[in-house]
């Protein structure tokens, strides 16, 4: 162990890895809780291979099979290092993981340089083994970042489509009298569309970050939500609000003749309403389509 962590250690400062073995435990401390402690944390596992290795009820009844949990659960990845010749092949768990020496010439039986040179390349090799698992949980934690951006941006719009559907409803509830309120949906409908502005700008940019991170199926259901959105509840729904809104201008201009006020106001009334169902009905089923579609992306990067 002393000679593979001198070996370990330029890569370990260029890497900045933690190397630990129960030797870092104080005397007096036990050594299992903090040996444990360790493999939880752990990105790789070193298993020194010898007959004392294979032969411990410890390793056989405890440490191997958390390591061989962490590493079919949380990614842990095992390097098998055989050190002394032993009877690896009647272990089926570790028998079947590539080693990272060769079995046949244990360090015990390398000398002189030749044990140097093979300390070396298995030195790399754990390193190289470092590098590639943080390469992995660095692609994690941007395609996390990335999905929580995409449905921040979401969950923003709908925000956005609910304002709009609570302004019109106001204006219609007062009957459109009111410049005021006239103006505040003016302003509601200016911030809905540079919402969807903007999340019409990012949604091809969203999917083509999404599809290193996510099943085919989930990009594909991601890619059909952001057309959706565009094609059925915008044009479909929130488009056709506007012929409303222009006929509330219309009234609160005095654009219309007085005798067909009420019958005008009346059938404005009456269409805003059927519309403001509509969407409400919209939205609720695309909101809930978002967030089954998050909840099932987040699975999937866990």
């Amino acid at each position: 162990m002393e000679a593979l962590k001198i070996h370990l250690a330029p890569l370990a400062k260029k890497l900045g890895l933690e190397v630990w073995d129960d030797s870092r435990q104080p005397i007096g401390q036990r050594w299992e809780p903090a040996l444990l402690a360790a493999l939880e944390r752990a990105r790789v596992a070193v298993l020194l291979i010898s007959p004392d290795f294979l032969a411990s009820k410890f390793v056989n009844d405890v440490e191997l099979p958390r390591i061989l949990h962490y590493a079919e659960k949380d990614g842990l990845v095992p390097c098998v290092v055989h050190i002394r010749p032993s009877s690896i092949q009647h272990v089926q768990e570790l028998a079947s993981i590539q080693a990272v020496n060769d079995p046949s010439k244990p360090i015990a039986m390398l000398g002189g340089s030749a044990r140097e040179a093979a300390w070396v390349e298995i030195a790399t090799k754990i390193g190289d083994c470092v590098a590639r698992v943080d390469g992995t949980e660095r692609d994690h934690e941007l395609g996390l970042a990335t999905l929580d951006e995409v449905f921040v941006r979401l969950k923003a719009f709908f925000v956005g489509v609910i304002n709009l559907h609570a302004a019109f409803d106001c204006v219609g509830e007062l009957a459109f009298h009111s410049e005021d309120d006239f103006r505040e949906l003016s302003d509601a409908v200016l911030k809905y569309n540079e919402l969807f502005e903007d999340l019409q700008t990012r949604q091809h940019m969203y999917v083509r970050s999404m599809t290193p991170h996510l099943s085919e199926a989930l990009v594909r259901e991601l890619r059909e939500l952001f057309q959706d959105l565009d094609s059925e509840l915008n044009a479909g729904h929130i488009f056709r609000l506007n012929d409303v809104r222009v006929r509330i201008h219309q009234l609160q201009r005095n654009q219309v003749a007085p005798h067909e006020i009420e019958a005008f106001r009346e059938h404005t009334r009456g269409d805003l309403r059927a519309r403001l169902r509509t969407l409400d009905a919209r939205l609720r089923t695309y909101r809930m389509r978002a967030e089954r579609l998050y909840n099932q992306a987040l699975e999937h990067l866990q």
